[in-house]
Formats: C-alpha cells, sequence, structure tokens
C-alpha cells in the first residue's frame, strides 16, 4: 500500500480524537508520515492509532497502542552557583538538574569596563558542578548571567554578582541583636549577610556598598559606604533610657536609638516602628524624632541641644523614617507638644511662656488693660465699671434687659425666641446713627479688618476648657476594628439655663481622601455635591465634666483618610461650635459599607485630665485692647451689634410665627 486512497487513518491521544494535519507516503522510507497537532502539555501520554485498508478488503487494525511519549515543558532548575576569586582569574560553578538531558550550560560575564565573554561550563564529575575559570584582572564587579538549557530547549537563566579586590576584616563586638546585610548600590545585589549577637569578625571584598542593619524596632539603610581597609568596630549602636535625657516638651516618648558609623557614606535613612505601640499615640501628626549629634556612649550623655524633625509616616506599616548624614547621632522618638496648633496643652506643661502663639497671656488685673478673662465684674480696674441695674417699666429696653424679663420695655419675644424687637422706626434711626459713625471712622477700618479676622481664627480652633482632652484610642477600621476617640467635655452654661439642667450635644466627623476628596456619610437630601459628616448625639448636664468614648464606622473603602471633628452645643437648635479642626490620620484596612456610632460613658476620666475653671472669651475687651481710639471702638461694636441681633430678630419671628405660644417658656426638653 503506498497511497493515501488506500488507507484510513484514526489516531487518539489520551482517548480523544485529533485531527491529522497531513499525510504522504515517503517513497524512501516506504512508509507513510503523518502530522498531527498535540493539544496537551501532560508529561505522559497514551498515543493510538487505527488503520483499515481501502476499499473495506480489510478489517480495522491497530497499529500502536500505549505508545507513552514525553512532551517535556518543565524547565531545568539551577541549584547552586559560585565564584571563587583567585589570583588574576576566578572559577566558575554552577549545580542543575533537570527531569529529562541538560543540553549545555553557558556563562555570560560582563566586567567591570562593559566588555563581556561568552564562557562554556563543563560538568566535572568530582565535584559534580560544571565549571569553567575565566580571567578577572579588573577590580570591580562583574556581572554573571548563567543559562541551562535541556534536550527539549527548554532554558533557565540566573544572574549573579561577584567583586574582584582585596579582602578586608570587619570585627568588634555588640551588645544589641543585630542583622547586617551589605548590597551592590547599584543593583541591590547582596553580597554578604551576618548576624552580630556579641563578638565578630568577618572578612568582606573591599570597595563600596550600601548597607542594612535591622534590630529590634529599628532599621537603618546606609547608602554608598566605602570600605577599602579592615577596621575594628567599625559600627557603635546603643539603646539608652529615655528618661535621662531633657527633651523639649513631649506627650509620649517611645523609642532611643543612638549609632556611630566610621566609614564614609552619603546619607542614612532610620525607620522607627511603632506598630507594636500604636495605642499609645493620640495623634500621629505629632509624631517628631529628636536628635543630638554629639552623643557620648561611654557616658551615656547628649553634649549639644536636641534638635527637632518632622519624619515621614507610613500609615499602612506604621513606620516613621528621617534622612540623615550624620555620622554620630542619638534619635529619641516621641510624641511632641506641637506650638502653633492653636491648642494650649496646658496638662502637657505648655504656657505663655514657652508657647504664647497657643496659651494666652494670664490676665494682670489693675495693669490698665482689660485683658482676655477679665470683666467689668471681676476687674473694675481694668474694665470699667459695670452699667447701673435696669429698671423694668421706664419704656428704654437697657442693656440687661430682654423680651422675657422685662416685655414692658422691650416688647413680646417672637414664637420660642429670646432676643429683643426693636420698631422699625427705630432700627431707621439706628442705622443712620451707624452711616454717621462708620462715615467719621474710616482710618480705623484697615485695624477693625484685622482684629475681627483674630477674633474668627480664635472661634475655629478647639475651645480646650469645653474639650479637656481628645484621644484617638484606635486609628484603624475594620471588621472587627472601629475608630475609637475618648473625650473628656465640659458641657458650656447655656443663656437661659442653670448648672445641671441637660442640653444636646453633638459630634460631627468628615473623612477626606488622599485626593482631597470630602467622603458623603449619607443621610441627606438628593442634592449634589454635597459631604454629609457622620452624628453621634448625646445629652449632658451644664457644667458637667463627662468622660465618654465614641466608636464610629463611617462608610469608607480601603485606604488612607484625615477625620475632621466639630463638637457642637445647643439648647434652642441653634449650634454653636466650639471647635473644628482635622483630629486624626486614620487607615481603612477593609471597605466598610454600612456607617455606626456607638457612645458610652467612660467610668472613670482620661489619664493626665486635670479639671480647670473654663475660660470665657470676651470679645468686647479684645476689641477695645487691640484699638488705641477705646470710645470710637466701643461705640462701634454696639452699633454692629445692635444691627446683627435686630436682623436676625426679623427674621427668626417670621420663621417661628406659626408656634403656639405656650411653648416659649419650655426648655428643649420638655419640647
Amino acid at each position: 500500500v503506498n497511497s493515501t486512497e488506500n488507507i484510513s487513518l484514526l489516531i487518539f491521544l489520551n482517548g480523544k480524537e485529533v485531527e491529522i494535519e497531513n499525510i504522504t507516503f515517503n517513497s524512501s522510507a516506504q512508509a507513510f508520515d503523518i502530522v498531527v497537532q498535540i493539544p496537551t502539555t501532560s508529561v505522559e501520554n497514551v498515543l493510538k492509532i487505527e488503520c483499515s485498508l481501502l476499499p473495506y478488503n480489510y478489517s480495522t487494525q491497530i497499529i500502536k497502542e500505549r505508545l507513552i511519549f514525553v512532551n517535556d515543558t518543565i524547565l531545568p532548575t539551577i541549584q547552586e552557583t559560585r565564584e571563587f576569586v583567585l589570583e588574576n582569574k576566578t572559577l566558575l560553578m554552577l549545580r542543575a538538574s533537570d527531569n529529562d538531558v541538560i543540553n549545555s550550560t553557558i556563562a555570560n560575564v560582563t566586567y567591570p569596563d562593559g566588555n563581556s565573554i561568552e564562557a562554556a561550563l563543563t560538568f566535572n564529575s568530582s565535584t559534580g558542578y560544571f565549571e569553567n575559570t575565566i580571567e578577572t584582572s579588573q577590580e570591580g564587579d562583574y556581572m554573571v548571567e548563567y543559562i541551562v538549557t535541556d534536550a527539549s530547549n527548554n532554558t533557565n537563566k540566573k544572574i549573579e554578582w561577584f567583586r574582584v579586590s582585596s579582602l578586608i576584616h570587619l570585627s568588634g563586638s555588640l551588645d544589641l541583636s543585630v542583622n547586617i546585610s551589605f548590597y551592590q548600590p547599584a543593583t541591590k545585589y547582596k553580597f554578604k549577610e551576618f548576624t552580630i549577637n556579641g563578638s565578630y569578625n568577618e572578612t568582606l571584598r573591599a570597595g563600596d556598598y550600601d548597607i542594612d542593619l535591622s534590630l529590634e524596632g529599628v532599621n537603618f539603610e546606609i547608602f554608598n559606604s566605602t570600605l577599602n581597609k579592615s577596621l575594628f568596630q567599625p559600627i557603635e549602636l546603643d539603646k539608652p533610657p529615655i528618661s535621662i535625657f531633657v527633651l523639649p516638651l513631649t506627650k509620649n516618648r517611645f523609642e532611643s536609638i543612638a549609632y556611630a558609623f566610621i566609614s564614609n557614606f552619603s546619607k542614612t535613612r532610620v525607620y522607627l516602628d511603632f506598630s507594636s505601640y500604636v495605642d499609645k499615640v493620640m495623634n500621629m501628626n505629632d509624631l517628631r524624632v529628636y536628635v543630638c549629634k554629639n552623643y557620648s556612649f561611654k557616658e551615656r550623655v547628649c553634649n549639644a541641644n536636641f534638635t527637632t524633625l518632622i519624619p515621614s509616616i507610613d500609615y499602612r506599616s506604621l513606620k516613621a523614617s528621617i534622612e540623615l548624614n550624620d555620622s554620630n547621632s542619638m534619635l529619641i522618638f516621641a510624641e511632641g507638644i506641637i506650638c502653633g496648633n492653636g491648642v494650649c496643652e496646658s496638662v502637657y506643661g505648655e504656657t505663655y511662656q514657652n508657647c504664647p502663639q497657643d496659651c494666652p497671656q494670664p490676665s494682670v488685673c489693675g495693669n490698665g488693660v482689660c485683658e482676655f478673662g477679665e470683666t467689668c465684674e471681676n476687674c473694675p480696674e481694668d474694665c470699667g465699671e459695670c452699667p447701673m441695674g435696669a429698671v423694668c417699666g421706664n419704656g428704654d429696653c437697657e442693656a440687661t434687659e430682654t423680651c422675657e424679663n422685662c416685655p414692658q420695655d422691650c416688647g413680646e419675644c417672637p414664637m420660642g425666641g429670646r432676643g429683643r424687637i426693636i420698631g422699625l422706626e427705630e432700627q431707621q434711626k439706628q442705622l443712620e446713627n451707624i452711616s454717621k459713625t462708620l462715615s467719621s471712622i474710616e482710618n480705623k477700618t484697615k485695624d477693625i479688618r484685622e482684629i475681627t479676622e483674630r477674633i474668627w481664627q480664635m472661634f475655629k480652633r478647639t475651645n480646650s476648657s469645653v474639650i479637656r482632652d481628645e484621644r484617638i484610642t484606635s486609628y484603624r477600621l475594620s471588621k472587627k476594628a472601629s475608630i475609637t476617640i475618648q473625650y473628656n467635655i465640659t458641657v458650656p452654661i447655656k443663656e437661659g439655663y442653670s448648672a445641671g439642667e441637660y442640653l444636646p450635644l453633638k459630634w460631627k466627623f468628615w473623612f477626606v481622601n488622599d485626593r482631597n476628596v470630602c467622603i458623603d456619610q449619607g443621610g441627606g437630601g438628593e442634592v449634589e455635591p454635597q459631604c454629609r459628616p457622620l452624628i453621634a448625639e448625646t445629652i449632658g448636664r451644664a457644667n458637667d465634666t463627662i468622660p465618654i468614648e465614641i466608636k464610629i464606622r463611617p462608610s469608607l473603602n480601603r485606604g488612607n483618610y484625615s477625620m475632621i471633628r466639630e463638637f457642637e452645643v445647643d439648647p434652642e437648635e441653634v449650634w454653636v461650635s466650639y471647635g473644628r479642626e482635622i483630629i486624626a490620620q486614620i487607615e481603612v484596612v477593609e471597605d466598610n459599607l454600612y456607617r455606626g456610632v456607638e457612645m458610652k460613658k467612660i467610668t472613670k476620666s482620661i489619664s493626665g485630665i486635670k479639671d480647670k475653671e473654663a475660660k470665657e472669651l470676651d470679645i468686647i475687651g479684645m476689641m477695645v485692647r487691640g484699638i488705641n481710639d477705646k470710645d470710637v471702638q466701643i461705640g462701634l461694636i454696639l452699633l454692629l451689634s445692635l444691627v446683627l441681633v435686630t436682623l436676625i430678630s426679623i427674621g427668626y419671628h417670621n420663621y417661628r410665627c406659626a408656634v403656639r405660644k405656650k411653648e416659649r417658656e419650655k426648655k428643649w426638653y420638655e419640647k
């Protein structure tokens, strides 16, 4: 049979028929050549061929059955490489294996000057390695690319580096356990690694290295360090007690590390891991590194002043890092008192003397200046005598009279209101007087604006007499963990209420991602764009200091966010803010779709909090103190205040006109 017209073939692979691409008769071999595609990646396969002769005068015969063949796709394994630097030459050694047969082993070598050679490695049965010796008279770093190929043309590669230079010795002793690694600077190829825990004596090829030091809680990266000769005690490390050092104002002190390197280097980067004590950090934005650039290892003293550095914070790994170029320094990682953040943290020692930006100057009664905290009642010497008591019924609505305590003089209050209603004719006269007054003090406009801006800035700061303490005890949000904040809140006494009466309290929390986008927490209408906060509400007795813990679960995707807090108190649905600012950087480790707020009273106050009498902001006294022309400014302030009260009263009256009159006398909780 020598023609495809007289033969019919079926081919099966692992029980499945495969398509025959081509079948021809090879006259020289007197046999049929069959071409098929093998659709498999298995190593072992079962092949079966069935043949029928045409025109069917013979039955089907099995030509081949259970023919097992290998479709090799497995790469050879490079088990080990070695480079032995000898006199002007280097022995390259490679150990490799394969499931079939290794066909070739090659080493492509790149010299320090950039030239390269290809060296074939031959098998040495006595050592079990593929080997070759190359000429290496040049000093410097050599790159070797090992290439191993098997009989099926499967190829595996590996790149190694070796250095040709003189041998040096590094020796000494350390009391701390340290792991040291030496890297080729350009490629970060690790030349050598060893651990020190006591005495050591190690050999190394001379040259430039990047060095990594790793010890408990601290890591050093030393860049471009030159090691050209043997060194005794090339590195000194110490962890002195933090308590023996006098530092600038700090809240918490976490870690200390002193180092000294005798080799030259370009810079060092220090990483401080605070993941094990992150719950002690009150505000990550206040983390600082205090640096002493002249530390005595023998005496364990700092012979210079500490300088303060702001570290970079990795919120995911909870590590702080700084870069230095000093060869001898002592570092203390702590949470500092930040002068200039608008909060007088007196509980940690911040005062007017060491931080006048945050802490107001103590008032001195009798110096002729009506200062912050002084009034006509507690210091008439500076602020003047208080006005005489008002007489209800004389037809004149005087300073201490309102629509509630003297409707005969001030008129009936609007529904639910507490202000004074002024007639339209009286308003017109007052506006005319204001116009005349303003035209006569044009030269004072700039002073007024500057003082007003200063007052406004004070209002936006956190009022430390109300928010006595604010501590973030958990910065992470996950399925099991919530963002947790602890407070000591002194509820302010509001007008018309007495100490001990309940007032509503409200916390608002906004969340801004790293692209400065505020993430809406829902609960509002369909108007866009809008960013509604997560709200926590409760009640507290006026003038009481209450410890409270808030756990919040904002609806956020995984990532890092800034958390902005605003605290408000409201007896009559007109919320008064006592501080709005960024209080923390938080990390969301798992997506959270469902919002939640949990509040509970803490059984005892947060540690470190001392109840101090709250100071009230005296706006009038503050403005009078800032301007020389005292009488003019007092008149202007009173007139401007009158206009503001008038406009608010009219608008409020129109809004509340439909409310029943009897609600006027009720407290908020009775309503």
